[in-house]
């Protein structure tokens, strides 16, 4: 894959960053043929093959793809082959809107197995929430920040977009506004707000606490109290 702003990634698998994306895309290609056909010849920029053919094939005529991007070769790429979209947690309203928009325009199905993956905890309390989640969301938001600033500055692309709140966000407290974290109203609205921006297919929850058992008294109160609700 070719990863968010991981300098470390293409550091030790000895890729440019420019390269990683069409680096990707290239590999989807052949994946895609090898899962499905055999004697597969490939000649891409770099990855190459003769007649190979893998075992065992797999048991799902169609494995599901979901693709998370928001560039446009991205885009195109999924919506050619009618692979899923998926916005990750840090990735803006507006931002996901625009991307679902211009895969629509390109392929009218598929788009909506849309999938959205969100920092999640449901607390008796909206504070009570936010308290507990805090801590993983700030090592995580410290960790992309500084990440995207070491890709901002060794970028050569021109064309790279700003790390804001129109785009991707890495900001603790854009994270916090923008995930499915609260008490089980705040919960129920942000989730309809996405449904209703966004046709929704499928959410995609990342507990947010460092304790399994709040994790999993968390994921109790969203089945009897905010899932019935919005889904």
């Amino acid at each position: 894959a070719k990863g968010g702003p991981f300098p470390q990634q293409n550091k030790h698998f000895a890729t440019l960053p420019s390269e990683s994306r069409p680096k990707m895309l290239e590999a989807i290609a052949l994946v895609q043929k090898l899962l499905y056909e055999t004697d597969v010849s490939f000649n891409g920029r770099y990855y190459q093959c003769d007649r190979l053919t893998i075992y065992p094939k797999p048991l799902q005529s169609q494995i599901p793809v979901y693709v998370a991007t928001g560039g446009d070769d991205g885009i195109e790429l999924a919506a050619k082959h009618s692979f899923s979209l998926m916005g990750g947690p840090p990735f803006s309203l507006e931002r996901l809107k625009d991307t679902v928009t211009k895969y629509r325009a390109l392929n009218s199905s598929g788009a909506e197995n849309f999938v959205l993956a969100r920092f999640f905890f449901v607390g008796k309390t909206y504070d009570e929430a936010v308290s507990e989640a805090l801590p993983f969301v700030r090592k995580f938001s410290q960790k992309m920040k500084a990440n995207s600033a070491e890709v901002l500055q060794n970028s050569a692309n021109p064309n790279q977009k700003p790390f804001d709140r129109t785009n991707i966000c890495f900001d603790e407290d854009y994270l916090i506004e923008n995930s499915i974290i609260g008490d089980v109203e705040t919960c129920r609205d942000r989730i309809k707000k996405f449904q209703d921006e966004l046709n929704l297919g499928t959410l995609a929850l990342k507990p947010s606490s460092a304790d399994l058992q709040k994790n999993l008294d968390s994921l109790t109160r969203y089945n009897q109290e905010v899932r019935n609700y919005v889904f």
